[in-house]
């Protein structure tokens, strides 16, 4: 089997990778599970591009 998919955040704002030994990118994200946010602010660049 091929897999090449990269496991994104769990968090429904972010699309940045999870950590290798978890289901969120960050602290922030994982502190912020319920998509309350409406653009993600976990810092990491893929995300912050999305915010300008």
């Amino acid at each position: 089997m091929n897999d090449k998919k990269q496991n994104s955040c769990a968090h429904p704002s972010c699309s940045c990778p999870a950590a290798a030994d978890g289901k969120y990118c960050s602290p922030h994200c994982e502190t912020i599970k319920t998509g309350a946010e409406i653009a993600c602010e976990c810092g990491h660049p893929q995300c912050a591009s999305k915010i300008d």
